[in-house]
């Protein structure tokens, strides 16, 4: 990623404190403002929480380095693990109101367990932000929900118009899994704007987060030999279908969204990953990285667009907030200046070069 750090940690804390004050009392002989954060800091997609937690701790660290809040407060952050699971989830937000009583949550990363965990937060009335949970659901669940990410109906719609536009794709399959909301949610919107714009949906197999043989699916959908499989899921499943699409012969591209965004994903799918897409969640600044055994190799490529725009910038869409009283809130202004912009990856081993502004056109057409 780049290495000018995104201000939305920052944002988000200072929004979700200057909500807190209709939130959980302060925890008896408690020096500092206490924010608790949840996540599956253990478990197979650990990667999500671990990014999220350091982030947090490093947004609070320069809050107190600056003299802290209202009126020179310090901040605490308190964390609980989740292990991945919604019931644990919904304990672990349980516990960091009624036992510590922080005064605003961040997480989950994921949208099941965010929705899971949610209808406690607000029948406590304690604010909650989800740094990465795009299902639609999240934030219908009382105006004490908040996200800072973009939903699944416009990351849906961006797969597919980069699927119809960029690499021409007429037919596409989907592989889905089936116990994830996320997954379910992003497959609809995917499936919904790809065949409004005239391309066809040849197959849609579903599978169960855990599962590790997916030989089944790939072999029902090879003879149709669709033009691009889209793998709405997290990265550890993304790695395991490319490894084995590709043993089987599979020729579709492969397209996910931003569950794959994870260094693992090159360590489980290795060179089976190699030229596959996924969409990023949020960045400082639009490329397209090509990813080395080593290091990543950025280039400053257009996304989302035709390949003769290798050196147009594009901004994204400014995050949405579904409840009417955040309409006033400092990170809902903050935000609206300063909205995330598109990005997408393309992932690969085997070069360490950084792309041209030719290859870029090469690439895009593969």
């Amino acid at each position: 990623m780049s290495g000018r750090r995104s201000p939305i940690p920052l944002l988000a804390l200072a929004g979700i404190l200057s909500l807190s004050r209709c939130g959980g009392e302060k925890t008896p002989g408690a020096e500092g403002i206490q924010v608790g954060f949840y996540g599956a800091l253990t478990g197979p997609t650990a990667t999500f929480a671990l990014s999220g937690k350091n982030g947090v701790a490093l947004a609070i660290e320069e809050l107190n380095a600056a003299g802290g809040v209202l009126g020179g407060k310090r901040m605490e952050l308190l964390v609980e693990d989740d292990r991945g699971e919604a019931t644990e989830a919904a304990s672990a937000v349980s516990k960091l109101i009624t036992r510590d009583h922080v005064v605003a949550l961040i997480g989950e990363q994921a949208s099941s367990r965010t929705i899971a965990a949610a209808p406690i937060a607000q029948s406590y009335r304690v604010p909650m932000i989800s740094p990465t949970s795009t299902n639609v659901e999240v934030t219908k669940k009382g105006d004490y929900i908040f996200r800072v990410c973009f939903t699944d109906p416009y990351q849906g719609a961006v797969i597919s118009t980069f699927a119809r536009n960029n690499l021409q794709a007429k037919t596409a399959a989907q592989l889905v899994d089936v116990r994830n909301d996320y997954s379910v949610g992003l497959a609809q919107a995917f499936r919904e704007s790809f065949t409004k714009s005239g391309g066809r949906v040849v197959a849609d197999l579903k599978y169960s987060e855990g599962d590790s043989d997916f030989s089944a699916q790939i072999t029902a959908i090879r003879p149709l030999d669709p033009d691009v499989l889209v793998v709405p899921g997290y990265y550890t499943d993304a790695g395991l279908i490319a490894r084995q699409a590709k043993a089987l012969g599979l020729r579709a591209v492969l397209l996910g969204g931003d569950g794959w965004d994870s260094p693992t994903l090159t360590e489980i799918g290795g060179h089976a990953v190699e030229g596959a897409y996924f969409r990023r969640c949020v960045g400082s600044s639009p490329h397209i990285e090509r990813n080395t055994a080593s290091r990543p190799i950025r280039s400053p490529l257009c996304p989302m667009t035709p390949p003769g725009c290798s050196r147009t910038r594009s901004r994204g869409p400014a995050r949405r907030r579904e409840s009417a009283s955040a309409m006033r809130s400092p990170t809902r202004r903050a935000t609206r200046r300063s909205p995330a912009r598109s990005r997408w990856t393309r992932t690969a081993i085997r070069s360490s070069r950084r792309w041209s502004s030719k290859s870029k056109a090469a690439a895009s057409g593969s």
